[in-house]
């Protein structure tokens, strides 16, 4: 997902581009710059982040139930998933931070099943309470393979995912102590990832690729 000027781009695979402005949510129907938008569905004016697993499209909202774009339709994602805003997709999976009245938690789905959120003994679903501060924002390094969570307070990477182990055995640690208070801030170029900062001593633009981390206020 994309964010600029309050406006949510949305990359949906083999349907093209889609975004939201106002409550309706448009994909186009092919790709180029020629493609015309169709609307699909109206949904509540809100923020949202998309992830795509086995061909379904995962639409998620803070306190408002997941949909599922299927290159057809768009209706309620199956499987009682979190209403969570922050959603990324690694490993087979797809994890949700940002969960109504569960503001640390990150729940993830079964292999490839975007429909199976309930842990069992027959999948690897599960959940995971990781900071005791409000989880900002969710993204995934390609380049180390790992899943990072942004809070007010520090960046915190999810350590298990990576691996075959249980779900059971995964846990977490941070890696970064400055956090952000807005998650859309948080980009990641050429490996680098950047964000807004009011955290630790100073306040400015963190640039991060492992180690401490720096604040700059110099242009990017």
């Amino acid at each position: 997902t994309v964010v600029a000027n309050g406006v949510t781009a949305v990359t949906v695979t083999n349907a093209g581009t889609g975004y939201t402005s106002a409550t309706t949510i448009s994909f186009t129907g092919g790709s180029g710059s020629g493609a015309a938008a169709t609307a699909v569905m109206t949904v509540p004016d809100k923020n949202f982040t998309a992830a795509n697993l086995n061909d379904v499209a995962c639409l998620f909202y803070a306190g408002t139930a997941a949909k599922q774009w299927n290159g057809t339709t768009l209706t309620n994602l199956a499987g009682s998933p979190p209403q969570g805003e922050f959603a990324v997709q690694a490993y087979g999976k797809i994890f949700v931070a940002g969960i109504a009245a569960r503001a640390g938690d990150v729940d993830w789905c079964d292999d490839e099943l975007p429909t199976t959120w309930t842990p069992a003994s027959t999948n690897t679903a599960g959940s995971q309470t990781i900071t005791q501060n409000t989880i900002k924002w969710a993204g995934f390094d390609q380049r180390r393979g790992q899943v990072l969570f942004w809070t007010n307070n520090n960046v915190i990477v999810l350590l298990g995912p990576e691996t075959p182990n249980n779900p059971t055995l995964w846990s977490n640690e941070p890696v970064c102590r400055f956090g952000t208070p807005n998650g859309k801030t948080v980009q990641n170029v050429r490996g680098t990832w950047i964000w807004l900062t009011n955290s630790g001593e100073r306040n400015g633009f963190v640039k991060w690729s492992g180690g401490e981390g720096e604040v700059t206020h110099q242009p990017l």
